[in-house]
């Protein structure tokens, strides 16, 4: 049986663990939080996930080693992990900000907006045990 996480470093640990997984490099082929490239900030500007928006976004992880950026936001728990209604994936600034799914798609608009990229992977990863993690992946374009 899987080990119950407790807190959303958890799950970071998991995501990481399975970038690691793939032959990824930390600090090489992705990054946590705030390390990422000037560009990808640049694209950010303005997303932050605070009432004003005045800073760059930080997404919990990014990969920058392919044609097209990667951007994950994970939660810690799976009721944690995308807000709909009708059917649509609410962009509010509660579910933004609360929801793995709902903030990496923000972010991955937002980069795009910016009129840095033309295509975003956005991954959103919540749950409590590694048996029970939750991915959604997102192509978002132009």
């Amino acid at each position: 049986m899987a080990i119950r996480y407790t807190l959303e470093s958890d799950v970071d640990d998991y995501v990481k663990s399975s970038l690691n997984s793939i032959g990824l490099i930390k600090l090489k082929d992705y990054n946590e939080k705030s390390c990422m490239s000037d560009y990808m900030k640049t694209s950010l500007k303005g997303s932050a996930k605070t009432h004003s928006k005045t800073n760059f976004g930080i997404p919990d992880f990014t990969v920058e080693k392919y044609g097209i950026p990667v951007v994950i936001e994970n939660k810690l728990k799976s009721n944690k992990h995308e807000a709909v209604s009708n059917n649509e994936i609410k962009m509010d600034d509660i579910s933004i900000k609360n929801y793995a799914v709902n903030g990496a798609i923000y972010y991955a608009k937002n980069m795009i907006a910016s009129k840095k990229y033309k295509e975003v992977i956005a991954i959103g990863i919540s749950g409590e045990r590694e048996d029970e993690i939750k991915i959604s992946t997102f192509y978002v374009f132009s």
